[in-house]
């Protein structure tokens, strides 16, 4: 390969190179590069992205390995688990090939000034509930099989940290924690940050290595919601390219390892529900699992409600999500509205945990 002017100088950026850890690659080592990325991506997806991945691996030439640093030994007013894992070498190799960033011969590649972009300051990212970006994303997966879900992302995605949490904390724990001393403290601390509470819907929390971005999975009655919190870093992908990759819904702003977590089993948002044709009962289930709590979800079961008819069973789901969600004002609204209807014995228990005894005492 004749050596592009860009890449003659980020080798002679010893700035850059001891930031990121950089081993550069001579020609004798880049097949054993590529030879890990091929193994790093088979098995991970269906057949036509893993086709797709792995012809994107064989135009690809490695120019250099880096280190796979946790976010602790990066930023050491965030302490995580550094120290439960060395750091890995070429740990990127796993990202989706798709997302790896085309470089010229002539200009600088978008991927050196990336990083730059994609990684918050350390103030800003020590409070996941304070990025400027949140996008709930809808999955094609039944919480049933949380156990699976989180083993894929702790398995593969290895561009997530492994300092996860439970839905006890409303946010990220890990940067309120001393440095484990010892392997006890550091089991102290996995038990406190995976504690979770009966009455929140169970959730697992993840930030990525780089951009450190909050990654949380929601466990809902019948859905499965990937909530991404994150800063902007635009990649340089085309916005066909990105739409190729990730699909349409995705912001293009989405940091790449974040958006990296989102490309199995689709992504629904909230703006797509309408686009799926005549309404069907899990398009409000995933509007409620997406919007839980906001009055627009509210509306949307207070309407579907009326709108039902005869499909008693329906009307009773639309009750129950009312009730799992917490909006009563539903009920009561639906009670003004239609009193008669939520006196008839299949809806009148739901009515009866939040409506006076003397609404039903009819003469």
């Amino acid at each position: 390969m004749t050596e592009p002017v860009w890449l003659k100088r980020l080798r002679e950026d010893d700035a850059l190179t001891a930031r990121f850890q950089l081993r550069w690659l001579d020609e004798g080592s880049r097949a054993g590069v590529r030879d890990l990325a091929r193994q790093s991506w088979v098995g991970r997806f269906a057949a036509e992205m893993e086709a797709r991945g792995l012809e994107r691996i064989e135009r690809a030439v490695p120019v250099a390995i880096g280190s796979r640093a946790r976010v602790g030994s990066r930023a050491p007013k965030t302490p995580r688990c550094s120290g439960s894992t060395p750091p890995t070498e070429a740990s990127t190799r796993a990202s989706p090939p798709g997302s790896r960033l085309r470089c010229g011969r002539r200009s600088a590649p978008a991927p050196r000034r990336s990083p730059r972009r994609s990684r918050p300051t350390p103030s800003s990212s020590l409070r996941a509930c304070r990025s400027p970006r949140v996008v709930r994303s809808l999955k094609d997966a039944a919480p049933e099989h949380r156990e699976v879900i989180e083993q894929v992302c702790e398995h593969y995605d290895r561009w997530l940290d492994d300092a996860t949490w439970a839905n006890a904390h409303d946010d990220d724990p890990w940067p309120d924690y001393a440095p484990a001393r010892n392997a006890l403290q550091r089991t102290v601390q996995l038990r406190e940050a995976g504690q979770e509470i009966a009455s929140r819907t169970p959730s697992r929390g993840y930030r990525t290595l780089f951009s450190q971005s909050a990654l949380t999975i929601e466990y809902h009655p019948l859905s499965v919601v990937f909530v991404a919190r994150y800063a902007p870093a635009p990649s340089g992908l085309s916005r066909d390219a990105w739409a190729s990759l990730f699909g349409p819904s995705l912001p293009t702003d989405m940091p790449l390892d974040l958006a990296a977590s989102l490309l199995r089993s689709g992504n629904l948002l909230v703006t797509d529900l309408s686009d799926q044709g005549p309404w069907q009962p899990w398009q409000t289930l995933g509007r409620c699992a997406l919007e839980p709590g906001e009055p627009l979800s509210g509306d949307d079961l207070r309407a579907r409600f009326l709108a039902a008819d005869t499909d008693g069973d329906a009307r009773v789901m639309l009750l129950q999500l009312a009730l799992y969600y917490e909006q009563s004002w539903v009920l009561f609204d639906l009670a003004l509205a239609a009193p008669d209807l939520c006196r008839e014995p299949a809806y009148e228990p739901y009515f009866r945990k939040l409506l006076p005894a003397s609404f039903f005492e009819v003469a």
